[in-house]
């Protein structure tokens, strides 16, 4: 697999050097990180809304809340994260292609 020319480690590294260019990756990591983890803690939140509405029950809060919130563990956003994760791992060349077949096919007049 090689870089997208655009990305920005191989953009940084010419005219600032390798090191420049790794820290800038593991910052992008670590970004992507916290904001995955911000995104599933509010898709857990939905998530047990959801099941209180539809079902009438709602996850004890040690398992579905934050830390911050008094919780221990989070496992509607734990789980949200890994079917995501296996969604999108299943096939990855073939989402984007199939989104991009239908795009042009129904785009075109």
């Amino acid at each position: 697999m090689s870089p997208s020319p655009a990305a920005p480690t191989p953009t940084a590294t010419p005219p600032l050097g390798e090191l420049v260019a790794f820290i800038i990756g593991w910052d992008l990591i670590l970004e992507y990180g916290v904001s995955v983890a911000a995104v599933a803690v509010g898709w857990g939140g939905n998530l047990n809304v959801f099941l209180e509405a539809a079902f009438g029950y709602e996850l004890p809060a040690a398992i579905s809340a934050p830390p911050e919130d008094g919780g221990v563990f989070n496992l509607p956003a734990v789980l949200i994260v890994l079917a995501v994760m296996l969604l999108r791992s299943a096939a990855p060349g073939k989402a984007h292609g199939r989104i991009s077949s239908w795009w042009a096919s129904s785009s075109s007049c």
